[in-house]
């Protein structure tokens, strides 16, 4: 099945929507009648909406299938709970959509014993990748499920192939600060 037949079928369906409503009020032989008239105009109206919509959404959609390109992204770094090194952390690189797609996992894993983790992934996008790395942790936490933060990933290290050529070094960060934006999350 090719990648743009759901939007052939959408198509088809406008086209479809159009001929129902349109052509048998066109092609009436007898003179329109006051109460078409005023279905035409709302129907012009709601047409004009309406393809202008679909253009916002449908044209990036048909270009995103056919230009997409693989690119990479990677994070590594070392995460301290109170100066001791956090093992076992959950991380997470995401690649951020900004369409009606969820965001693509690029990544996950642990942090070793030593609290140093290293992530890479690469997915296909007709624009650049936004690369996050989410980190989920219990550090000085006795809440029900864990705190959550985002880091975003420059965007100079976003690479052109399935493997980076360059990572990003976040460097050590200590999780039992407190980090904007901060949330809860229980499933991950």
């Amino acid at each position: 099945m090719p990648h743009n037949f759901h939007l052939l079928i959408l198509l088809f369906l406008c086209i479809g929507i159009f001929c129902a409503t349109i052509v048998p009020v066109l092609c009436s032989p007898s003179p329109p009648k006051k109460e078409n008239i005023s279905i035409w105009k709302r129907f012009r109206k709601f047409a004009a909406n309406f393809s202008a919509g679909l253009a916002k959404f449908v044209v990036p959609l048909i270009i995103n299938n056919r230009s997409n390109k693989t690119q990479s992204a990677g994070v590594y770094g070392a995460l301290t709970c109170n100066g001791s090194p956090a093992g076992g952390v959950r991380v997470k690189l995401f690649d951020v959509d900004r369409w009606f797609e969820s965001d693509d996992l690029l990544a996950d894993g642990w942090t070793a014993q030593n609290g140093t983790f290293a992530l890479y992934g690469s997915t296909k996008e007709a624009t650049k990748i936004v690369p996050k790395l989410n980190i989920y942790h219990d550090c000085n936490d006795t809440k029900i499920c864990q705190r959550k933060f985002s880091i975003f990933v420059p965007l100079h290290f976003v690479n052109e192939g399935k493997i980076p050529s360059q990572f990003y070094h976040l460097g050590t960060i200590e999780l039992s600060e407190k980090f904007p934006h901060e949330q809860r999350d229980c499933l991950h």
